[in-house]
C-alpha cells in the first residue's frame, strides 16, 4: 500500500483503486504514530501516505504523456519515464519497478479515458 522512499510495483494497474485506498488509509491511520511500509522506510502515516499520493499521480502523469494516448509505451517512452521518477524520487531502491509497470499503468489510464468517451457517446 505504502512503500518508503523507494520506487513502486506499478505491474498490477490499479492506480486509481490505490489513490482511493490511500484515502482510506489516511482516516484510518490518522492518530498512529509510525507506519511500517511494505517496501523502504517507515515513517509518519500521513507523510508516507502523502509522499505515496504524489508519486502515483507523478507516475500517472508521466505514463500518460508518454503513452500519447496508447495503451502501452515505446522502449524510448519507458526510458524517458524512469528518467523522470528518478527525477521526482532520486533513488535507484527497487528502479527496476518503474518501467516494469508502465504498459499496465499505461492500459489503465487508456481504459479509463476510452470508457470516459463512450459514455460520452452514449448520451449524445
Amino acid at each position: 500500500m505504502v512503500f518508503g522512499g523507494v520506487h513502486s510495483f506499478m505491474n498490477d494497474g490499479h492506480t486509481a483503486d490505490w489513490l482511493a485506498s490511500l484515502d482510506i488509509l489516511e482516516r484510518e491511520l490518522s492518530g498512529v504514530e509510525t507506519l511500517y511500509a511494505g517496501h523502504g522506510d517507515s515513517g509518519r502515516p500521513l507523510d508516507l501516505i502523502d509522499e505515496q499520493r504524489r508519486y502515483l499521480l507523478h507516475y500517472r502523469k508521466m505514463v500518460g504523456k508518454l503513452a500519447k494516448g496508447r495503451a502501452s509505451l515505446d522502449a524510448e517512452a519507458k526510458k524517458s519515464l524512469v528518467w523522470a521518477m528518478k527525477e521526482h524520487l532520486p533513488t535507484e531502491a527497487l528502479e527496476v519497478f518503474i518501467a516494469a509497470g508502465a504498459d499496465a499503468v499505461a492500459s489503465e489510464l487508456w481504459a479509463a479515458s476510452d470508457s470516459s468517451t463512450v459514455a460520452i457517446r452514449r448520451m449524445s
